[in-house]
């Protein structure tokens, strides 16, 4: 492999997923996607981002790449660009599903160079989302970007602020369409009980939305660490009644899980749960803006070794003992630019089950890792990969 790009092996008959990575500041790389995939997106660009494309670029066996004008992938853009990279991102999203290629997943793959690879399935839509998708992007330090929100929506982000933002507004402008709110403080590089406090503005966001017919579809970092959400109107979802309660658990500096908005009686069931499955225990707890804080002897969430495969197994076991107490795993989402800050995970109330969770962890340069894998699965895992090695 060294430095140079691999062929993909063949796309086997019937194999309906592909994938885009954003990649570098100013790329697309559309994966097993077929000629009309490729043609949605070349539309979207040319129809949204105005400095156009410099160059396309077919790769053998599936990979066909895009290379901007610019840097439209770039935190450090103008507000107009910044604005351009999101409305194309949302098209392309929403085009791609209403032919039936709908999102399962985003995720960073690389360290250095990719900024989010979108995952599609194709999947058969019987009525697609008539209304665009709902922008809501976390911008520089402290704004929030929201693009195709119905004016009546605004008000629903001003009430969210005033009640989870201690710190409040410090400027509103609505303009083409596009309504940007410059918080006071810095929510999306937070210190101290901020770092609650973001996260529990965008928990709110996200329940709001879906009482008012809004769903999550997506969130990725397709320009920088902090997330840009995308939600669907889903007419399907009764309408002005109170939303599922959420809560969050975040994962922050090296040793610290905060639980965010739970109920009282969670507690008990999360601080069980660590002390069964992190060997080296809990060496204190205690209230915290708002939160209930855990924090752990070791660094779990800046770990190697064996540390990492613990720590992922921890994260497991806490999503299980959680849906047994009725409590889904429905999103992850980054708000915080800071390195030491972790993800968050966002848990809906839902019928209680028991089901096993495993993960495929990407580690250091070249290991792929299964965790809490179930032995049928290890070893379609295995055949897999010795199909791989022999092609």
């Amino acid at each position: 492999m060294g430095g140079n790009q691999s062929n993909l092996p063949q796309k086997p008959l019937g194999f309906e997923y592909m994938c885009i990575a954003i990649y570098k500041l100013d790329k697309l790389r559309i994966i097993l996607g077929g000629d009309y995939e490729i043609s949605i997106v070349r539309q979207v660009i040319q129809e949204c981002w105005p400095k156009g494309i410099q160059r396309e670029l077919f790769q053998l066996n599936g990979v066909h790449e895009f290379k901007l004008k610019g840097y439209p992938f770039s935190y450090l853009s103008s507000s107009n660009n910044a604005k351009a990279s999101r409305v194309m991102a949302e098209r392309i999203l929403h085009r791609l599903y209403r032919d039936g290629w709908k999102l399962q997943l985003s995720s960073n793959l690389t360290r250095t160079k990719d900024k989010t690879t979108w995952f599609f399935k194709k999947v058969s839509v019987q009525t697609f989302p008539s209304k665009p998708f709902l922008v809501v992007g976390l911008s520089s330090y402290d704004s929030l970007m929201i693009v195709n929100a119905p004016t009546e929506l605004h008000q629903l982000f001003k009430d969210v602020i005033e009640r989870t933002w201690p710190n409040g507004i410090q400027k509103w402008n609505y303009k083409d369409d596009v309504l940007v709110i410059k918080l006071k403080g810095y929510p999306w590089n937070p210190d101290g009980e901020d770092t609650v406090h973001s996260r529990a503005l965008l928990n709110k966001v996200i329940a709001d939305l879906h009482q008012r017919q809004w769903k999550l579809y997506g969130n990725s970092n397709f320009k920088s660490e902090a997330n840009t959400f995308f939600f669907e109107h889903d007419p399907n979802l009764p309408a002005g009644q109170p939303s599922p309660p959420q809560f969050l658990i975040s994962f922050n500096s090296t040793d610290l899980l905060r639980v965010i908005n739970a109920p009282q009686n969670l507690i008990s069931a999360v601080r069980s749960t660590i002390q069964s499955n992190w060997s080296r225990g809990i060496q204190r707890e205690s209230s915290y803006a708002g939160s209930w804080e855990f924090k752990l002897k070791g660094t779990p969430w800046w770990a190697d070794g064996e540390e990492a495969v613990e720590s992922r197994y921890l994260i497991l076991k806490l999503m299980e003992a959680l849906q047994a107490y009725g409590w889904n795993p429905v999103a992850a989402f980054d708000s915080s630019r800071k390195e030491s800050d972790k993800s968050t995970l966002v848990f809906r109330q839902s019928q209680p089950r028991q089901s096993p969770f495993f993960c495929i962890s990407l580690n250091e340069s070249d290991k792929l890792r299964l965790i809490n894998t179930p032995e049928d699965v290890t070893k379609v895992w295995g055949f897999f990969s010795l199909i791989i090695c022999h092609s």
